[in-house]
This record gives C-alpha cells, structure tokens and sequence, in this order.
C-alpha cells in the first residue's frame, strides 16, 4: 500500500479533481473502503490479542475512524 501513495502526487489529486472529477470521486471512494478495511482488520486483530475491549464494536469504530480521517 505505501508504494501506492509513494507514487501519487498531490498535483496529481489536484488534476484529478479539476479535470475529472467523476474519477476522483472514484479514487476518495477506494481510499475510503481501504482505510475502512485496513482499520477493522487492525481493530479485530487487536480485540483478539488484546490491545482492545472485547466489547468494542470493530465495525463502528472503525467506520467513525476512517470518517474522522476524512
């Protein structure tokens, strides 16, 4: 995933935004998913190893997570 956005210039999302801006909402929309992903399965994981409450509800946290990011 880092060599993803190593490769994504801020120019690059700018363009994006100005010129395509149905490809752009596309490309927030993947970021968005991924990050989701990426937390749940970091909260799931760390509910298991114990690094988290076994009664936080993973789905949710990680949901108001990625839309705090955003």
């Amino acid at each position: 995933m880092n060599e993803e956005y190593q490769k994504f210039d801020s120019s690059d999302v700018f363009a994006l935004k100005k010129y395509y801006p149905s490809i752009f909402k596309k490309h927030i929309e993947y970021e968005t998913k991924l990050a989701y992903s990426i937390a749940l399965q970091n909260i799931i994981k760390g509910i298991k190893q114990g690094y988290y409450r076994a009664d936080l509800d993973a789905e949710l946290t990680a949901t108001l997570f990625v839309q705090k990011m955003i």
